[in-house]
């Protein structure tokens, strides 16, 4: 705890590093939310019918959008990962009785960012959604299944281990995923069954604002917690297999 303490600190330690600037980073932080929001309401305003959602889901998945970008902003140092094993910037933290990969984390974390868009992504879920129990669920839910794809792309980034252009991987990853920020109710069932059980995107924002409505079909988090181990345990093998073929650099 002391160690987490210690990382928000430096974080807005950063933020209020130049105070001049302060109020720009704030507004920066402000104008993504609003980006984001205003993208859907021009969306909206097509009149288009997601299924059988209707208008206040659609708010609603918004708000799950948010939380899930807030708590990117937590997960954030794949590429720092990535880049420290292939300069050798790694050996400072293997040194250290503290998991790396950890250490990154915290080290990158954008605790603003990860405060003003969360709360904004709570309040509308909260304001919006018919079902509060199913709103709880969705918001865990979606926490869930976006650390999830982040220790996807942490596990991508430890492939620097053994390849030298996984930053390609990740740009071709990350457009890939962004399908996520879309409804998957009117795709293809063969890709929206992929996007539910090999790849959890749909438990971002889909499937928790079905929670928060009239949908109580909570069988699918079989296939969330399926995913959470699954990956937990190919990013533990890569993570050990590529440090055991990591020359150092010193």
């Amino acid at each position: 705890m002391r160690i987490i303490a210690t990382a928000i600190k430096l974080s807005f330690k950063r933020i209020f590093a130049y105070k001049k600037n302060l109020l720009f980073i704030v507004l920066d932080q402000c104008f993504e939310i609003i980006t984001v929001w205003l993208f859907w309401l021009s969306f909206l305003a097509l009149d288009i019918q997601v299924a059988s959602w209707q208008r206040r889901d659609m708010y609603v998945f918004i708000g799950f959008s948010l939380i899930s970008t807030a708590f990117g902003y937590i997960y954030n140092a794949d590429w720092e990962v990535g880049s420290s094993i292939l300069n050798g910037d790694i050996d400072r933290y293997l040194v250290r009785p503290q998991n790396p990969l950890v250490m990154m984390t915290l080290e990158k974390i954008n605790v603003l960012g990860f405060f003003l868009t969360s709360v904004a992504g709570i309040t509308v879920v909260a304001v919006f959604a018919e079902n509060a129990g199913g709103a709880i669920i969705g918001i865990v839910v979606c926490v869930i299944a976006t650390f999830i794809i982040s220790l996807f792309f942490y596990t991508i980034a430890c492939l620097a281990f053994f390849i030298y252009r996984v930053d390609s991987l990740v740009q071709i990853f990350r457009a890939l995923f962004t399908i996520a920020k879309y409804p998957l109710h009117g795709l293809n069932r063969i890709i929206r069954v992929s996007v539910t059980a090999f790849v959890p995107l749909a438990f971002i924002a889909t499937i928790p604002t079905d929670y928060a409505g009239k949908h109580t079909d909570y069988h699918l988090l079989i296939y969330l917690v399926v995913s959470l181990i699954v990956m937990l345990g190919i990013h533990r093998i890569v993570w050990h297999l590529g440090r055991r073929v990591y020359e150092s650099a010193n």
